[in-house]
C-alpha cells in the first residue's frame, strides 16, 4: 500500500512538473523578454544601416565641399580675370580717346597750315614779273636780291616739310589708333568669353550647392533616424533589464516551490533514487557550448558553477532529465534564443576552458547546489562567483 501511494504521489508530482513547466513555458515575462531581445536586435540592425547610411552621406558631403570648393577657387580667378580685362578695356577706351584727340589735333594743324601755305602760294603766283623785276631793283645788291628769293624758297620747302610732317603724324596716329582699337576689341573677345565661363561656373556652383544642401539634408535624416534608433535601443535594454528582473524573481518563486515539491516529495516516498543520465559526446559539446555562451569571461569556478546548474537540473524532477532538454527547454538561457549558442556550437568555439568544465561537471564535480543563475546586478541574494549570483 506504502509503494502504491508512493508511485500515485510521485506520478502526481511529475504530471504536476509537466503541466508547471508548460505554463511557464508560456510565462508572459518569459515572451516580453524574447520580443525585448528580438526588437533590440531589429533596432541593432536599422541603426548601423542607418549609421552605414549617415557615414556614406557624410563621405558624399565631403566630396561635395571638395567640389564646391574647386568650383569656387574656379570662379574666383575667372572673375578677377573679368575685372582685369574691364580695367584693361578701359584703358584701352582712355588711349584710344587720347589717340582720336591727338589725331583731330593733328589733322587740324595740317588743314591750317595747308590754308596757310596755299595762301602763301596764291600770293607769291599773283604777283606779276614786275614785282620781281622791283624786288630785283629795290635790292641794294644781287646779294640781297638772291637772298629775298630764297627766303620765299625756304618758306615753300618749310610748308612742304611740315605738310609731309603732319601728314606722317596722322598716319602714325591712325595706325596706333587702329591698333588700340584692334587690341580692345580682342580684349572685348576674351571679356565675353570669360562671362560665358563663368555664367557656366555659376551655374555649376549653384547646382552644386543644391546637391550639397540635399545631402546634408539626408545625412540629418539619417543621424537623427540613428539617434532615434539608439533611445529606442536604450529603452528596449532597459525594459529587458526590467523583465530579467522580474523573471528573476518569478524564478526564485517557482525554485522555492520546486525545492518545497521535492522535499515533500522525499518525506512522501522512500525512494531516493533519481533518473540516470546518459552523456554522449554531443551532450558535452553543448555543455561546453552554453558554458562558454554563459561565462566565457568567467574565472574557471564561474564556468563550472554555469555547468553545475545545467546538472543539478537534470538531477531535479522537474526539469528535462537530458543536457540537451535542459539547455533547449523554452525561455532558459536567452544563448539559445539569440542563435550564439547554436553559432558556438557548430563552430566549435568553446574555450578549453568551458570544455574543461564540462568535463569536470558530467565526472561528478559540482561547487554549488543552485538550479538558476543571473547577473549580480539583477539583485537577488545567493552565492555570488564573478558576475553572477546563483541561487
Amino acid at each position: 500500500m506504502i509503494k502504491r501511494v508512493g508511485a500515485f504521489i510521485l506520478i502526481l508530482s511529475v504530471s504536476f512538473t509537466v503541466i508547471w513547466s508548460d505554463v511557464y513555458a508560456k510565462n508572459s515575462t518569459s515572451d516580453k523578454i524574447k520580443e525585448a531581445q528580438k526588437k533590440i536586435e531589429s533596432l541593432e540592425e536599422d541603426k548601423e544601416e542607418a549609421e552605414q547610411q549617415a557615414s556614406s552621406l557624410q563621405s558624399e558631403a565631403n566630396a561635395i565641399e571638395g567640389e564646391l570648393k574647386e568650383l569656387n577657387d574656379s570662379l574666383q580667378s575667372v572673375t578677377d580675370a573679368i575685372t582685369s580685362l574691364e580695367n584693361q578695356i578701359s584703358e584701352k577706351e582712355t588711349d584710344i580717346s587720347d589717340a582720336t584727340a591727338r589725331l583731330a589735333a593733328a589733322e587740324e594743324t595740317k588743314a591750317k597750315q595747308y590754308e596757310d601755305m596755299k595762301k602763301r602760294i596764291r600770293f607769291m603766283y599773283e604777283r606779276s614779273n614786275d614785282d620781281i623785276l622791283s624786288l630785283f631793283l629795290e635790292s641794294e645788291s644781287i646779294s640781297d636780291f638772291l637772298n629775298s628769293v630764297e627766303y620765299i624758297k625756304s618758306i615753300s620747302d618749310y610748308d612742304r616739310e611740315k605738310l609731309d610732317e603732319y601728314k606722317e603724324t596722322c598716319e602714325i596716329i591712325t595706325t596706333e589708333k587702329s591698333t588700340l582699337e584692334t587690341e580692345q576689341a580682342n580684349l572685348v573677345a576674351l571679356e565675353e568669353e570669360q562671362q560665358e565661363k563663368k555664367s557656366e561656373l555659376d551655374t555649376l556652383v549653384a547646382n552644386t550647392q543644391n546637391s550639397l544642401s540635399e545631402t546634408n539634408s539626408e545625412l540629418a535624416e539619417a543621424q537623427s533616424k540613428a539617434d532615434a534608433l539608439a533611445l529606442q535601443i536604450e529603452e528596449m535594454e532597459a525594459l529587458e533589464a526590467e523583465l530579467e528582473k522580474q523573471k528573476a524573481e518569478e524564478d526564485k518563486k517557482r525554485l522555492e516551490e520546486l525545492k518545497k515539491q521535492e522535499e515533500e516529495l522525499k518525506k512522501q516516498t522512500s525512494s531516493g533514487t533519481t533518473t540516470a543520465v546518459t552523456v554522449t559526446s554531443s551532450d558535452q559539446a553543448m555543455l561546453a557550448a552554453i558554458i562558454y555562451c554563459e561565462a566565457g569571461g568567467e574565472s574557471y569556478e564561474g564556468q563550472v558553477a554555469v555547468g553545475s546548474v545545467v546538472m543539478n537540473r537534470v538531477a531535479s524532477n522537474y526539469y528535462p532529465n537530458t543536457i540537451s532538454g535542459v539547455i533547449y527547454q523554452s525561455g532558459q538561457f536567452s544563448p539559445v534564443a539569440s542563435g550564439r549558442f547554436a553559432a558556438v556550437l557548430s563552430g566549435g568555439l568553446a574555450s578549453s576552458s568551458a570544455a574543461s568544465a564540462a568535463a569536470a561537471v558530467i565526472g561528478g564535480t559540482r561547487n554549488v547546489s543552485a538550479l538558476s543563475f543571473r547577473n549580480v546586478s539583477s539583485g537577488i541574494s545567493g552565492t555570488v562567483i564573478g558576475n553572477h549570483v546563483f541561487f
